[in-house]
């Protein structure tokens, strides 16, 4: 009798598991396909029929950031901290919705309990130096950058932001050996526009010409603001008649760009257009130079 009743136990507690991996899945394949709301509705059948299951507050927790419900996923990795305190993730993934909130001091406590429990997580160090950047402790800010790169030396994030602070100390080549390794770590658009302006500042005008370029197509809603950005430079590099190119145009107009000499673009675009050129980024470079001409 009593292994029968074992035998009919196991049976029902294996029927249970198999009923929560059924919900859960479709949990994951509503999330997968970006039906967040469908998604949260079965993470939370999820819950209530294992409320221990700690990787479920994570995907529960990450599908209400996606619906923009910060405070929603700041209870669940609350709720996970509870039923495991010394497990990381619940510090580090609430610190992470704590900063994209801008409660600064409460992520900050929580990526340092995060170091405590993983002294080896890059990502926590890059945040910790973010929140001290914020604060304008810059010295500070550098100093966790460099941790983070002691533990990941291919730390794109952290590449990225010890570049910028030797750019702003017109450390160029400091700065370019930085953000070209962010940049191999990973193409992101800032490092991109970074790169372009440095390249800029040590005359390296056919490199910025590319990479502004490069940004046009894949990036174009970037563009003013990295004009702005050479708009703003100090001890501009000087131009001559040898740094342009009688007939690379698209050269011409966008290194006139970079000088904030709209006059020179806008011959060079006439020109351009003279020869029946009028491809998308013809025609978006002439929008461009026309608001900078108007503006000044």
């Amino acid at each position: 009798m009593r292994i029968l009743l074992l035998i009919v136990l196991s049976t029902s507690f294996l029927r249970a598991q198999k009923s929560i991996q059924d919900i859960k899945q479709k949990a994951i394949d509503y999330y997968q396909c970006e039906k967040f709301d469908s998604a949260l509705i079965y993470f939370n059948k999820v819950i209530e029929l294992n409320p221990f299951d700690s990787i479920s507050y994570i995907d529960r927790a990450l599908t209400k950031e996606m619906l923009n419900n910060y405070c929603g996923a700041v209870a669940d990795y609350s709720r996970l901290a509870r039923i495991d305190s010394n497990g990381v993730d619940a510090y580090f993934l609430r610190g992470i919705a704590l900063y994209k909130m801008g409660i600064f001091d409460a992520a900050l406590f929580d990526f340092q309990k995060s170091i405590i429990l993983e002294n080896d997580n890059a990502y926590a160090y890059y945040f910790v130096g973010k929140i001290y950047q914020y604060d304008g402790k810059i010295k500070t800010s550098k100093k966790y950058f460099e941790k983070a790169l002691m533990h990941n030396d291919e730390h794109s994030e952290s590449l990225y932001e010890l570049a910028d602070f030797q750019f702003k100390r017109r450390n160029y080549d400091t700065a370019l050996v930085l953000v070209r390794k962010s940049i191999s770590a990973f193409r992101n658009i800032d490092a991109l526009k970074l790169y372009c302006l440095i390249s800029f500042m040590k005359s390296d005008f056919s490199e910025a010409v590319s990479s502004f370029r490069e940004i046009i197509k894949t990036n174009p809603s970037e563009i003013y603001s990295l004009i702005n950005s050479f708009r703003k430079l100090k001890k501009k590099p000087k131009i001559t008649k040898k740094n342009k190119v009688e007939t690379d145009y698209y050269y011409n107009i966008i290194l006139s760009i970079l000088f904030s000499d709209y006059k020179s673009s806008l011959k060079s675009l006439y020109e351009l257009k003279q020869q029946n050129s009028l491809d998308d980024e013809t025609l978006f470079l002439e929008v461009l130079i026309n608001s900078f001409s108007i503006i000044n």
